[in-house]
């Protein structure tokens, strides 16, 4: 079972799915980069549960998108 926000991507425009797949990408490396250069105890967490929500998201664009285009799509990943 689908929950809604997997129902709502699985029907989306490709143009806007990309779209999103390209932010979540751009954020996901910009957090990266944060926990690379350091700081707090209370930044690093902070930006690791920011990675983590951005990596579940991702997780059901790939599910979705997996579904729909067939077995071979893949999130593009820059890191």
């Amino acid at each position: 079972m689908m929950t809604s926000l997997e129902a709502r991507l699985f029907g989306a425009d490709p143009t806007y799915v990309n779209e999103m797949q390209l932010r979540l990408s751009q954020a996901l490396n910009d957090i990266k980069q944060r926990l690379r250069r350091g700081g707090s105890v209370q930044e690093y967490q902070q930006w690791q549960l920011e990675a983590d929500a951005i990596q579940a998201a991702i997780t059901i664009l790939n599910t979705t998108e997996g579904d729909h285009h067939g077995p071979n799509f893949y999130f593009r990943n820059n890191s």
